[in-house]
C-alpha cells in the first residue's frame, strides 16, 4: 500500500529550483493543473514531478506560496535516504539563491569550497566606487 508523505519547504522560486535539480543531474517534467480556491478562483499550480530511468520518484507540489517535497517513503527507491535527498537539494538551492541575489546587489563570486562537515564556504565580493 502506498503512502505519500509531504514536506514542507522553504523553496519558492520556481526558477531557481529548476536550475537547482538540472545542476544536480536529476530529470524533472512539468506538471500543470487547476485547483479551485474557496474563492471560486481557478488557480493554476505548477508541480515539478523528479523522474530517474523514467519513473517517478517524488514531486515538489507548489501551494501558492511554496513548494512541499512528497514522496511516498516506503517505497523510496533511490540510493540515498530521502533526508540526504531533500537536504542536497535544499543546500544547492539555497546556494543558488544567494548567488542570484548577490549578483543582483552587484557582488561577483569569488570562490566557493565544500568543507569537511559538508557546508560550502562562499566568498563574494563588491567593490564600492
Amino acid at each position: 500500500m502506498s503512502h505519500l508523505s509531504r514536506i514542507k519547504t522553504c523553496i519558492n522560486n520556481e526558477f531557481i529550483l529548476k536550475q537547482t535539480l538540472i545542476e544536480l543531474g536529476f530529470n524533472y517534467e512539468n506538471n500543470k493543473h487547476k485547483k479551485q480556491e474557496k474563492s471560486k478562483i481557478n488557480t493554476q499550480l505548477f508541480d515539478l514531478i523528479i523522474t530517474i530511468n523514467n519513473k517517478d520518484l517524488c514531486e515538489f507540489i507548489w501551494d501558492g506560496y511554496e513548494y512541499s517535497f512528497v514522496a511516498d517513503f516506503q517505497l523510496w527507491n533511490y540510493n540515498i535516504p530521502y533526508e540526504q535527498f531533500l537536504e542536497k537539494i535544499k543546500q544547492k538551492y539555497s546556494y543558488n539563491v544567494i548567488i542570484q541575489e548577490s549578483i543582483k546587489q552587484g557582488f561577483i563570486n569569488i570562490t566557493n569550497e565544500r568543507l569537511q562537515d559538508g557546508s560550502i564556504k562562499l566568498i563574494i565580493q563588491r567593490w564600492n566606487e
